[in-house]
């Protein structure tokens, strides 16, 4: 059996956090550990990650300045530390918004010796943005699919300013 950490960065965003934490007990079961990295540029934003922490028990909460070190650095700790199968990254700002119907076994059988990554986010349910210029992205034109979940594409194929190539999508 295949496990996974969740594995969420966010800076002083504590609601937003939150609410990402309730969606992924609700709809995402994959995840048997959840790890957020997190930082508060004043005292506004700690005292709102000091509530969420005192009411928090189903994740690991690390201060970004943890030990007085870099963010790069927590990075490298926490994924050299991490025992498990696979880690997911995310930002604050993501929701699961229904349940998840992907399982580990899925996704181990997905990613062969040519992938990097797989996106519980980017699919053809989705559309990217440039939040530079605000227009919408073509979908990239390599998509293979793999079953009735799971599309593949070469992400190194793409264009360098097209964020369906950035792989943490």
């Amino acid at each position: 059996m295949h496990t996974a950490t969740l594995l969420i960065t966010s800076r002083n965003r504590a609601c937003q956090l939150e609410a990402l934490l309730r969606s992924a007990k609700e709809y995402c079961n994959i995840f048997n550990s959840i790890i957020v990295l997190w930082s508060a540029s004043d005292e506004n934003f700690l005292n709102g990650y000091r509530k969420l922490l005192a009411e928090n028990d189903s994740a690991v909460f690390i201060c970004d300045n943890w030990r007085g070190k870099k963010y790069v650095e927590n990075w490298r700790d926490i994924i050299q530390s991490e025992t498990n199968d696979f880690i997911c990254i995310s930002t604050d700002d993501t929701l699961f918004y229904r349940r998840t119907t992907i399982d580990l076994k899925t996704v181990n059988d997905s990613l062969k010796d040519d992938s990097l990554a797989f996106s519980l986010r980017l699919g053809r349910n989705t559309f990217v943005q440039d939040y530079s210029t605000g227009h919408t992205q073509p979908f990239p034109n390599d998509i293979q699919k793999l079953d009735k979940d799971v599309i593949k594409w070469n992400w190194r194929n793409g264009h360098a300013f097209f964020n369906y190539w950035y792989p943490i999508g």
